[in-house]
Order: C-alpha cells, then structure tokens, then sequence
C-alpha cells in the first residue's frame, strides 16, 4: 500500500501565518504538523511508502525537514497559485509521475487528528472516507457534508450554505487499486479539482464507504484555527 499526503496549497491573505511555509510545515506542540501525520501514517502496517506532494516553491523547505526513511518529497512542478493544479490535480501528479498501481490512502496535509487510521483499510477492496461529526452546523458549513446510511456514503455536499448535518468529510481516503482510475477519468470529465468533488463523482461510478471517526480532528485553515489546534492538541 502507498500513501500521499498533499502538501501542494499556496498561502493567502488570510493566512499570513503561511506566507513564507506551507500549513503543513506549520508547528504544533513543537512539530511540523506532518510529523503528526507520518506518525498516524505509519500505525498502518501495509504502507511501504509515503509520497508528499508539494509544489516548487516549497519543495526545499520539506526535503529540509524530510528525515524518514519511506518518505518521498515530488513538486508538482507549480511555481504559483495561478499554476497550481488543486488537490486532485496534484493527486494524479503524484500517481502518474510514481506511477503508483497499488491501493492508496490519501491525507491532505492540513489535517490534524488523533484518531487511528487503521479503519479506512481494514476492506482491501472498498473506497472508504472517513467522517467526523463537528456536532456544530455552523462550522460544517466549511467542510464537505455528508449524508450516510449504513456506513455507506449517500450525498457529499461541498461548503453548503446551510448544511442539514454536522457529519463532515476528513479528507482522510482510502482508494483499493482497481478504483484509482476515477482519478485520472474525473479530471478529464470536469472543470474541478477539489477532493469532495473527486468523491462525488466516483459515488455515481462504484458505491463509497464511510468510518466515523473518535477522538480529535482538526482543519488548519485559518489562523485562529491555528491558535486552537495548538491550545487542543496532545
């Protein structure tokens, strides 16, 4: 099993914390936020190696950090946000240019959490998301909210305007080998490159499972988001 973690977001204005760094490289508790995740990474036996996609602006400031073993560090070849290529395009950069054919778990980077991942590969052959319920409508509204029955993924709805559930996805994926070839086809087919986007469109190909994830799991999107995942995390 392989895993990619997508590192290859630009800042904004309202994130002047990550003018300079990428989110992932961002401290907490003392370390880059994806040394928390190559740690929850690593709890899974199978995986053999781990590739984190990035872009040229910020390919030196992880192969500065990268001091893992299984752990390989690709740009996507992106200079600035007016190139990049979103979340699924740099997914299928990283698949094409590793030519990966192997079952696949996908993390992006700004993701904090400290439940185990174990649960999202436990069915070698099913796509599994997992989910998290912010038990808060208001601040699903940022998220991908799902509907689920069965443990099986009915309706996503990216950022509604008012959601009718706090159950949210955690860009937390898990992708069985035969299924990575809706990558590459949704990117063709649609002007669109976000992750709960990619989701969707697969659900209408092959049926999508959910796990409900416990514990804690934050999104470090903004900077007061920042400061909260730094009062909250251990």
């Amino acid at each position: 099993m392989k895993a990619v973690i997508l590192a290859a977001g630009y800042s904004g204005r309202s994130f002047p914390l990550m003018r300079d760094r990428p989110k992932a490289l961002l401290l907490v508790n003392d370390r880059p936020v994806v040394e928390h995740i190559v740690d929850k990474l690593k709890e899974i036996k199978n995986i053999n190696k781990i590739y984190l996609v990035t872009n040229e602006k910020y390919k030196n400031l992880f192969k500065a950090w990268l001091h893992h073993d299984n752990v390989e560090v690709i740009s996507d070849q992106t200079k600035d946000k007016k190139e990049q290529l979103g979340a699924v395009g740099s997914l299928n950069f990283a698949l094409q240019n590793k030519s990966i054919n192997d079952d696949l778990l996908v993390i992006a980077g700004d993701n904090l959490f400290t439940f185990n991942l174990n649960p999202l590969t436990e069915n070698k052959n099913k796509i599994k998301i997992g989910v998290y319920d912010l038990k808060d409508l208001k601040k699903a509204a940022d998220f991908g909210v799902v509907k689920v029955e069965n443990n099986k993924l009915i309706d996503l709805k990216e950022k509604p305007e008012k959601p009718d559930s706090s159950l949210v996805s955690t860009a937390c994926y898990y992708f069985p080998k035969k299924s990575l070839k809706h990558i590459s086809s949704f990117l063709n087919e649609k002007e669109e490159s976000e992750l709960g986007h990619l989701i969707s469109y697969i659900k209408e190909k092959e049926e999508v499972y959910t796990h409900n994830f416990e514990g804690k799991w934050f999104d470090i999107g903004t900077d007061s988001k920042l400061r909260k995942v730094r009062r909250e995390y251990v």
